[in-house]
């Protein structure tokens, strides 16, 4: 029996052509056969134009070949891996012929051998495209060989195993995670210090919302609340003590004010005796104003004081004038000036509502723009 592939519009067979009346005498030259067929237990079909051939009518005579190249002659079934297909050919000049073909699934590619070991296992390379459903064991087998080999090399403590409680008996020395989780060989990764959620802690909790330049990395952020906003006492001490012991540019109103009180030998000027010496000092001064009375009373000297310009060379400030912004710069008030962003208003130390000052800061050079009001 000839087999021929299951779906093959191209595979030939043989058939030998006798004559009808004496059943041996071998026909040639014969064309025109009527082929009827049947694929196992289907419809019977006639091919519409059956391709035959003669072999050889000299050394062959009678021998023909018969195309399969219609497709319902081998479509089988899917359930099935081989079928039947019942040929039955005739010719007014033949004895009708009747032929079985085997119409086979084929399990390996043809043209194709597998190799088969001594024990007879077939060696195939199963393709990434091929649907292989594996048993319960097959599949419990590679979970397994799976489990092993991710804890062979500590891959399952990603996901589900603890780590072990020395990082470097974890993570392996110059291993990718090792790179990226620390800045030398020494492995002093820290959960508490070093996770994620341990850097998030130490950061604003409002990061998002602030402004980075792209330039800079500064971060462009503004004080939401500035009711009430003023020195601590820290601040002000601070202040104070640059003004006494680190200005020293001369002709500033700064060393002025450090040369009235201190003099620039460093020795005081001004007593700090609260001894009452009026009933028995009486003092002749030149008063700052080019006035020279007698008998010149702490008021006198005060006013005179207070009412004293040129502070700074060609300046108009009085010096009450400079304690007022001091003061008020110290121990004031500060606040957003209505309407104008970036700009504060420095308050007078003592009523709290009187503007002093303007300050406009910015990132860039000048950074701070004092307007003395």
């Amino acid at each position: 029996m000839e087999r021929i592939p299951n779906d093959s519009t191209n595979r030939v067979i043989f058939f030998v052509a006798v004559d009808a009346v004496d059943l041996y005498t071998r026909e040639t030259g014969l064309s025109s056969f009527t082929v009827n067929y049947v694929l196992d237990n289907g419809t019977r079909g006639v091919m519409t134009t059956p391709t035959t051939a003669a072999i050889d009518d000299t050394n062959l005579p009678g021998l023909y070949s018969l195309l399969i190249d219609e497709a319902a002659m081998t479509n089988m079934d899917a359930a099935n891996d081989e079928e039947i297909l019942t040929l039955h050919i005739t010719h007014a000049s033949i004895e009708p012929i009747t032929m079985k073909v085997s119409v086979y699934r084929p399990k390996i590619t043809e043209g194709n051998t597998a190799a088969v070991s001594a024990g007879g296992v077939v060696d195939a390379n199963v393709k990434t495209t091929d649907d292989i459903n594996l048993s319960a064991k097959q599949k419990t087998d590679v979970n397994a060989e799976v489990d092993t080999a991710l804890s062979d090399i500590n891959l399952d403590h990603l996901l589900k195993v603890a780590k072990d409680t020395n990082w470097a008996t974890t993570v392996t020395k110059e291993s990718v995670l090792d790179l990226i989780t620390s800045k030398d060989t020494d492995q002093t990764y820290a959960r508490a210090r070093d996770s994620a959620e341990a850097i998030r802690d130490k950061l604003p909790t409002n990061l998002e919302d602030l402004a980075v330049t792209d330039t800079t990395g500064i971060v462009n952020a503004t004080v939401s609340d500035k009711t009430g906003f003023s020195l601590s006492t820290a601040g002000i001490l601070a202040v104070w003590h640059q003004a006494i012991s680190a200005i020293v540019t001369a002709s500033t109103i700064g060393k002025k004010l450090v040369d009235i009180l201190v003099g620039a030998d460093g020795a005081v000027k001004i007593s700090t005796d609260t001894a009452d010496l009026s009933g028995s000092l009486s003092v002749n001064a030149k008063l700052l104003g080019g006035a020279t009375p007698n008998n010149l009373s702490s008021a006198d000297a005060r006013d005179a004081i207070f009412a004293k310009t040129g502070i700074t060379a060609g300046g108009t400030w009085t010096f009450a004038k400079l304690l007022k912004i001091m003061s008020a710069w110290a121990a004031g008030k500060w606040k957003d000036k209505t309407g104008v962003a970036g700009t504060y208003q420095v308050l007078d130390a003592e009523d709290g509502s009187t503007v002093i000052a303007e300050v406009k800061v910015s990132e860039t050079t000048p950074q701070k723009e004092v307007t003395i009001l």
